[in-house]
């Protein structure tokens, strides 16, 4: 199992896979965040496709320590 800085440098090539790996880790727990956030099922999904948009765009400027989660990545 790759960790989050190999998986976050091989989407940076262009290895959608790899990206795709990492939403698959974080979706849920970025997913229960917002519904706790909002209690808002349709919303919850909304924000949670924003924030992996952004962080997918943001990429480049990621930050290995902290690991791939929510405040490693620049605003």
């Amino acid at each position: 199992m790759a960790d989050d800085a190999d998986l976050v440098a091989r989407a940076c090539g262009g290895d959608l896979a790899a990206f795709e790996e990492l939403f698959a880790r974080y979706h849920g727990a970025a997913w229960r965040l917002a519904f706790a956030l909002t209690g808002d099922r349709r919303g919850s999904d909304d924000i949670v496709q924003e924030a992996f948009l952004h962080a997918f765009r943001a990429l480049p400027g990621f930050r290995p320590h902290p690991p791939f989660a929510p405040g490693s990545l620049p605003l």
